[in-house]
């Protein structure tokens, strides 16, 4: 057992780090990851892919914003105010991005408003860490850290000062809570 550990661990270190990827393969805006039109392999399966993404980083050249594949978007980008082409109230914009962020499909344009993201996912336990915060017109991620009792640490887009920002949300307004 200790053998097939060992040698799945050596072969997975050459493959990260004897091959490492071009600086300039799958730098692409976090808008053009979302939206990009659907090569021909993939249209006929019916769904948007870019050709080839790093999985480490991905940067915004126009707009600024990181979307940071395997991390988080939101903590990425802590203090932005809104994305170029994000709708008005751009938080389910955001909740998008970090979703994509942390490797998931991007759910589509439907989930810019927040109530779409009510049945996203799976049921969550009540404002666990990791999990989706959604309230009466906002959407937020629970995140560590100290509140107030009764409240619970989030971060989300379109927050405090129309920025990506931390805040200590009542429970009270919690509608529904789920799992990514």
């Amino acid at each position: 057992m200790k053998g097939t550990i060992a040698g799945f661990l050596i072969a997975l270190s050459a493959i990260l780090f004897l091959h490492p990827a071009k600086a300039q393969d799958g730098i692409v805006s976090a808008q053009d990851y979302l939206f990009q039109p659907a090569s021909k392999a993939s249209a006929k399966h019916g769904y948007a892919r870019p050709a080839r993404v790093q999985r480490t980083q991905v940067a915004s050249l126009e707009t600024g914003f990181n979307l940071s594949l395997g991390g988080s978007w939101l903590e990425a980008n802590l203090g932005a105010s809104r994305p170029h082409g994000a709708p008005g109230p751009w938080c389910g914009y955001a909740m998008r991005l970090e979703v994509v962020a942390m490797g998931r499909p991007d759910p589509g344009p439907a989930y810019n408003a927040v109530s779409s993201w009510h049945n996203y996912g799976s049921p969550a336990p009540r404002a666990a860490v990791g999990s989706l915060f959604i309230s009466r017109g906002h959407i937020s991620k629970v995140v560590a850290g100290e509140c107030p009792p009764g409240r619970v640490r989030t971060i989300s887009g379109n927050a405090s000062g129309a920025r990506v920002s931390y805040m200590c949300e009542p429970l009270s307004s919690l509608v529904v809570s789920r799992w990514p």
